[in-house]
């Protein structure tokens, strides 16, 4: 079986080797492309259908990562591992814990506060405090 680029070879040499078209030629020359135009229409049908079994392929695969990757998402990953100033003893608490304000996360083994969410508008205020301090035109040593 001819692949197409033999075919339009097969072809140019036949026009090459020609000096002029008489009809027999020209009929002949037009059939030829015309196997070359349904060759490469096969050609392109059937990388349609490897097209389609490689997106099925590769949605099963990409199913199947998600899978794996749920089943090892580590639930610590959202946790927040802090020490109690008062005994020492490591506490575990949700990360989102941080981003409230009204939240007070307590030792579980002594009571004492690991964390107070009302603390951090405290030190954020400290902190403009100290960023209007060195805008003045003072300097700073």
């Amino acid at each position: 079986m001819q692949t197409v680029k033999e075919k339009i070879a097969y072809l140019r040499g036949l026009l090459d080797g020609s000096d002029s078209l008489d009809a027999g030629l020209s009929k002949s020359v037009v059939e030829k492309l015309l196997d070359i135009i349904d060759s490469l229409a096969d050609e392109v049908d059937d990388l349609a259908l490897d097209h389609e079994d490689l997106e099925e392929y590769l949605e099963a695969v990409d199913a199947d990562l998600n899978e794996l990757e749920e089943d090892f998402d580590d639930p610590m990953d959202d946790m927040i591992e802090m020490e109690c100033p008062s005994c020492g003893e490591m506490v575990v608490f949700e990360e989102d814990f941080v981003y409230d304000d009204n939240v007070t996360v307590n030792c579980p083994h002594c009571g004492g506060v690991v964390f107070d969410g009302g603390e951090w508008d405290n030190i954020d205020d400290d902190m403009d405090e100290d960023e209007d301090d060195l805008d003045d035109d003072s300097e700073p040593f």
